[in-house]
């Protein structure tokens, strides 16, 4: 049954759970407050976090999916960046470095995620003969 609402290569809950995610790493990122060392450690996190969606919408949605997956997370984290982190260029370099990060981990995940579904493919065409 769960195939059968497979005709775009994905379902509407794996699109909805990618963005609720975004959005939740989003909204803990942008209120977790800045400039406290105390809280410093949470951002770092709540950044590490925004790769999870990006992986899961490359297994879900490929490579186009990880790619806009990444756009979205990048529209979220680079006001945040400029607004509450401006002038702190060391820590500016740091983020855009994230930001790199972000969009290598939806290139590579979006890659592979496509060569494993060919061959899982043509293995199942092996084996139907």
């Amino acid at each position: 049954m769960r195939n059968r609402h497979r005709q775009h290569g994905f379902t509407l809950i794996e699109l909805m759970i990618v963005v609720a995610i975004i959005a939740l790493v989003g909204l803990f990122h942008w209120f977790t407050p800045a400039g406290l060392i105390q809280f410093h450690v949470l951002h770092v996190l709540f950044r590490k976090l925004f790769v999870v969606p990006i992986v899961l919408a490359a297994i879900w949605l490929d490579i186009r999916g990880a790619l806009l997956a990444a756009a979205i997370v990048t529209l979220v984290y680079v006001p945040h960046m400029v607004i509450q982190w401006a002038g702190v260029p060391s820590e500016n370099i740091n983020q855009l470095g994230e930001i790199v990060s972000i969009w290598m981990v939806a290139i590579l995940s979006g890659v592979f995620v496509g060569f494993e579904k060919r061959a899982l493919q043509e293995v199942a065409r092996s084996h139907k003969g």
